[in-house]
């Protein structure tokens, strides 16, 4: 070799190719490829940092910034009915969604109850439950 190695060795792996599963690449398509996935993964984290999200307590809810911003009042009454509305499942949330005890969560957080609640005959984890009201 002659010259700079590093500039020889990146030549020599821009023209080798690669087989990966059946599929031949160039190392700068590889490359290329890898550039547009880190472009897009930060741009996709500066748009999570603009977002105007954030959590919050009941009781330290920005009530002054979302009437000044939104012009949206939150009485003391519906934060006291929220705050008794919010359930907690061993670290998950939910919310009560009637006056009967029907909560709403995500799937993975009642999966366990819903497949002890499933019997031989009515496989609810596979065909799901309809509730006739709310």
């Amino acid at each position: 070799m002659t010259g700079n190695i590093v500039t020889e060795r990146a030549a020599r792996l821009a023209t080798q190719e690669t087989s990966k599963d059946g599929i031949t690449m160039h190392f700068q398509a590889r490359y290329a490829l890898h550039l547009l996935v880190a472009g897009a993964a930060a741009l996709i984290a500066v748009a999570a940092a603009e977002a105007e999200e954030g959590v919050w307590t009941f009781e330290n809810l920005p009530s002054k910034a979302l009437q000044t911003k939104y012009g949206f009042a939150t009485p003391s009454t519906s934060l006291t009915a929220l705050r008794l509305s919010a359930v907690r499942f061993g670290g998950a949330s939910a919310a009560f969604v009637s006056s009967d005890g029907l909560l709403l969560t995500n799937h993975h957080v009642a999966l366990s109850c819903v497949q002890k609640l499933s019997t031989a005959g009515e496989d609810l984890v596979r065909n799901g439950f309809f509730a006739r009201t709310l």
